[in-house]
C-alpha cells in the first residue's frame, strides 16, 4: 500500500507534534534541577495563575529559595524545613518550649498537692462542735459517743454516711440528716422513737412504736404509761424490725385502735387493751372501769367517747364499772357501785360538737342509783 501525499503531510504534523512535547520534558526537568516546579497552564481569573513557559532567551529570574516563596505571581508557599521548624535553631527552641510546659504542670501539681495537704493535717476544718436535733429523753454524750466522732477529726474527711448508719443501728432514733456546718462543727438530727405499746410475750416485754416497729425487748417492764397489749401471738420480734401477728386481723385492729387512742388523748387512760378477739375489744383503764369497744369501725369516734368520758367519770369517784361505746354513736356506762367521792347532783355536759369532740351528751348523774343499773347518753341534735 503506497503512502499518499496527505498521509505524509499528517506523519509529519505528529512528528513535529513529538519533538515539541520532548522539549517540554527538558525544560521542566532542567527547571526541577534548578529548584523550581514547572509552571501549569493558564487558568480562569480567580484561580491560581502559572508563570509563562521559560524561554531560554531570556535571563532566570531567582525564585527566592531563602525566603521560602515562588516567584511573583505564585501562591505563597512555605519550605518544609521553614513548616516543621527543623534546623539547629528551631529544634532547640522546640525543645525549650517543651520542657517549659513539663515544668508549669509538675508545678501545679506539686502546688495542689500541697494545698490538699495542709487542708486536711491543718486545724482550719477540725471539728470542734456536734450539734444535736430532736433529742427529748435520750443523753447527748451516748449519742456522740454512737456516732464515733472525735473532736479534732478533720471536718471534710467525715463521712456522713457512716455516722448515719451508726445512729440508725440505735432502734430508738430516726435519723433525719447529718451535715457539715463549716468550719468546724457537725449537725445531727433525729427524731426519738416513742413507745406506743407493750406486748408481753413469754416473759418478754415488747415495746413497739407508732409503726409497729419493735423498739425494745426486755424482762423488766418499760417506764411510763403504756398500753399492754393481751390475747396476741407474735410470730417473731427482733430489735429494729417490725412486729409480725400471727394473725393478720388482729395486727390490723391493733395499729387501727392505737392510732385512734393516740390521736384522739385517750391511750393516756388505758391500762390493757384484750385483743383475743378482733371483733369484741375490751379494754380496762387505769381507774378500773372495764370499756366494751367492739371491733375497729368508727374508731376515732369510740376513742373520742373514751377521752371525753373516763375524765369525768374519775372525777366523779366511779373506780368501776362498764363503759360501753360500740357503736360510735353514744355510749352507755353500768356502775358496779356508788361513787367513793360523790359529786354535786347535778347533770354535766360535754362540749359543744364543734369542737373535736363527740356531740353534747349528759355524764351518768352520780346521785344515788341503784347498783347495776345502765346510765346512757346519745349525742342531741
Amino acid at each position: 500500500m503506497k503512502n499518499t501525499s496527505k498521509d505524509r503531510d499528517n506523519i509529519l504534523d505528529i512528528n513535529q507534534f513529538r519533538r515539541r512535547m520532548d522539549g517540554r520534558s527538558r525544560d521542566r526537568a532542567a527547571g526541577r534541577r534548578a529548584g523550581r516546579t514547572a509552571p501549569s497552564p493558564a487558568r480562569a481569573p480567580g484561580r491560581r495563575t502559572a508563570p509563562p513557559r521559560h524561554d531560554p532567551s531570556q535571563p532566570q529570574t531567582s525564585y527566592g529559595r531563602e525566603d521560602g516563596l515562588w516567584e511573583e505571581g505564585t501562591r505563597r508557599r512555605r519550605l518544609p524545613s521553614q513548616r516543621q521548624g527543623q534546623g539547629a535553631d528551631g529544634g532547640a527552641s522546640g525543645e525549650k518550649r517543651r520542657w517549659g510546659i513539663i515544668g508549669m504542670v509538675l508545678l501545679v501539681v506539686l502546688l495542689t498537692a500541697a494545698g490538699i495537704y495542709l487542708t486536711l493535717s491543718g486545724t482550719l476544718f477540725s471539728i470542734q462542735e456536734v450539734e444535736f436535733a430532736g433529742v427529748v429523753t435520750l443523753d447527748q454524750e451516748e449519742l456522740l459517743e454512737l456516732t464515733g466522732i472525735r473532736m479534732g477529726d478533720n471536718l471534710l474527711a467525715l463521712d456522713t454516711a457512716q455516722v448515719a448508719e451508726r445512729l440508725s443501728a440505735n432502734p430508738l432514733l430516726d435519723v433525719v440528716q447529718v451535715s457539715r456546718r463549716y468550719p468546724q462543727t457537725v449537725y445531727i438530727e433525729i427524731q426519738e422513737r416513742q413507745p406506743w405499746a407493750v406486748i408481753l410475750s413469754m416473759g418478754n416485754y415488747v415495746v413497739l412504736n407508732e409503726d409497729m416497729l419493735v423498739i425494745d425487748v426486755s424482762m423488766e417492764p418499760p417506764g411510763g404509761q403504756y398500753p399492754i397489749i393481751d390475747g396476741v401471738l407474735p410470730t417473731s420480734y427482733e430489735t429494729g424490725i417490725p412486729l409480725e401477728l400471727d394473725d393478720a386481723a388482729q395486727q390490723s385492729a391493733l395499729t387501727t385502735l392505737l392510732s385512734a387512742l393516740y390521736s384522739q388523748g385517750a391511750a393516756a387512760y388505758i391500762d390493757t387493751i384484750d385483743l383475743s378477739n378482733s371483733q369484741n375489744i375490751t379494754m380496762r383503764a387505769e381507774d378500773g372501769i372495764t370499756i366494751v369497744v367492739g371491733n375497729t369501725d368508727m374508731a376515732e369516734n369510740k376513742a373520742m367517747w373514751i377521752a371525753e368520758m373516763l375524765p369525768r367519770l374519775e372525777e366523779q369517784g366511779y373506780t368501776s364499772g362498764t363503759l360501753r361505746v360500740g357503736t360510735g354513736k353514744d355510749f352507755s356506762f353500768i356502775p358496779d357501785s356508788t361513787p367513793t367521792t360523790p359529786a354535786p347532783n347535778s347533770a354535766t355536759t360535754v362540749p359543744d360538737a364543734a369542737t373535736p369532740t363527740p356531740a353534747a351528751s349528759a355524764v351518768p348523774s352520780p346521785s344515788p342509783q341503784p347498783e347495776g343499773e345502765e346510765a346512757t347518753a346519745t349525742p342531741t341534735n
